[in-house]
């Protein structure tokens, strides 16, 4: 806790199946993934919800604003919670990922420009921030992003790794990110 740790390397060696592995999704064929030392696949239905894996494609659909979007996450990851906590949980989701000024306006696609490749990212990343997730895994989250929206996701991701464990996968960071 406390530090990010990137997985840096080209296309092809590997990153995206590693973190498949750490995830619980791709059990490995050599070695173990062990969680507090309790290991991950023998442990799945108990560990699983303990980690939160975003891959590189999208989950996010055009037709939802990106508050929608932050609470239905919410809704579904925690079922249990009042209404009124799930609409608090959500404002500080906003919050934490710099996307207040934006929360009523609908996503769009990405070609539609309602908000930056950048906000986009973030709104990805934080739709598993509600969850009960200890260990937060990035596929590449700033893939395809101006420098400026890449330094912006890795100031969100390097604030998620103050209280979380964080592990993203990059292709080719700029020196800036490198830094963050």
């Amino acid at each position: 806790r406390g530090e990010m740790m990137c997985i840096i390397g080209p296309s092809g060696s590997g990153k995206s199946t590693l973190l498949a592995a750490l995830s619980g999704q791709r059990e490995p064929t050599r070695g173990k993934v062990k969680i507090n030392g309790l290991s991950l696949y023998d442990h799945r239905e108990n560990l699983v919800s303990f980690v939160a894996h975003m891959p590189q494609e999208e989950a996010i659909n055009p037709q939802l604003t990106v508050r929608e979007h932050l609470r239905h996450a919410l809704i579904i990851r925690r079922p249990g919670l009042a209404k009124f906590e799930h609409v608090r949980r959500v404002d500080s989701m906003l919050a934490e990922l710099g996307l207040q000024g934006i929360a009523h306006r609908r996503v769009g696609s990405p070609g539609d420009k309602t908000i930056s490749g950048g906000e986009r990212s973030r709104l990805n990343l934080g739709l598993d921030l509600g969850s009960r997730a200890e260990v937060f895994l990035f596929d590449e989250p700033i893939s395809g992003l101006s420098s400026k929206d890449s330094e912006h996701v890795a100031e969100t991701l390097r604030a998620l790794a103050r209280e979380k464990i964080v592990i993203a996968s990059l292709h080719r960071p700029g020196a800036q990110v490198l830094r963050l």
